[in-house]
C-alpha cells in the first residue's frame, strides 16, 4: 500500500508541473494505481478532465473502483492490464512505487523510447527501486529529464524524475546525475537526510580494505556513493 503523505507529494508535484507548463484540460494515467489513492487527488485537480487508472492485479483494481464509487469520482476511468498495455494517448503518466528494472521493461516494451507519442509526452517517474539504472537507460536514450529530485515521506526517501520524451536529454551522465539526481543540492533538507541517510547504510564502508573494494564491483559503487556524500557533506560544513 502506498503510504498516503508520499502520495500526496507526489500530487502535488503532478499540479506543479501542470502549472508551470500551462497544462490544461489534460488526461493523465496513474500505472498502477494500487487502492487509487492517487488518482483520487489527481480527479480533483480542475485542470485534469480524465484520470486512467490502471493495474496489472485484478484485486487491487477492485479497491480503486470502490474508492471511485464511493467517492462518486466522475472523472476517474479504471483499466486492467500491464503496464501502459491498457492505455492510448495521454498527457502526462505517472508511475509511482515500481522499480526501476520493470520501468525500463515498461518503456522497452512500449517502445516508448523510439514513439513517445504513442502513449505519452510526459512521464512522472517514482521508482521504488534501480533508481540509478533507470536513470542511466533514460540518459543512453536520449529521454530528456526536466527535474530528478529526492522527496522524504515517513522517514524513507523517494527520487521523483520527470521526462519529456519529445526532447533530447542534456544531463551529464556522471556519478552525482546518476546516484543522486542533477537538482539535488545542500540547500534542499531533504536531499542532506537522504545522505545521511545513505551514509548510516555505508558505514561499514570505513572498515574494507582497498582490495575489498576493488575487487567487486558492486562494493566499488557503494563506496564511491560513500566517498560523494561525505564529500558533499563536508564541502556543505564548509571543511
Amino acid at each position: 500500500m502506498k503510504s498516503f503523505n508520499r502520495i500526496r507529494r507526489l500530487n502535488g508535484v503532478v499540479s506543479d508541473f501542470i502549472n508551470e507548463n500551462g497544462l490544461d484540460n489534460i488526461t493523465i494515467a496513474d500505472i498502477g494505481a494500487d487502492h487509487g489513492y492517487l488518482a483520487e487527488l489527481l480527479s480533483r485537480n480542475e485542470k485534469i478532465s480524465k484520470v486512467i487508472a490502471t493495474d496489472i492485479s485484478k484485486k487491487c483494481l477492485e479497491k480503486t473502483e470502490k474508492l471511485v464509487a464511493d467517492f462518486k469520482l466522475d472523472k476517474v476511468e479504471t483499466m486492467l492490464g500491464d503496464g501502459l498495455e491498457p492505455i492510448e494517448r495521454v498527457d502526462i503518466v505517472v508511475v509511482a512505487g515500481v522499480g526501476g528494472y520493470e520501468i525500463i521493461k515498461m518503456l522497452n516494451y512500449q517502445n516508448i523510447t523510439k514513439s513517445g507519442e504513442k502513449k505519452s509526452r510526459f512521464f512522472i517517474f517514482e521508482p521504488s527501486k534501480n533508481t540509478v539504472e533507470l536513470r542511466q537507460f533514460l540518459i543512453e536514450k536520449n529521454m530528456a529529464i526536466l527535474r530528478d529530485f529526492i522527496i522524504e515521506s515517513g522517514g524513507r526517501f523517494y527520487s521523483i524524475i520527470v521526462v519529456d520524451t519529445e526532447k533530447e536529454n542534456t544531463v551529464e551522465k556522471n556519478i552525482f546525475n546518476l546516484y543522486f539526481g542533477r537538482d539535488n543540492d545542500v540547500s534542499n533538507p531533504e536531499f542532506i537526510g537522504f545522505l545521511k541517510f545513505e551514509l548510516e547504510l555505508l558505514d561499514f564502508m570505513k572498515n574494507l580494505t582497498k582490495e575489498q573494494i576493488e575487487n567487486d564491483e558492486n562494493t566499488k559503487n557503494k563506496y564511491e556513493i560513500f566517498m560523494l556524500a561525505n564529500k558533499i557533506l563536508k564541502e556543505r560544513q564548509g571543511e
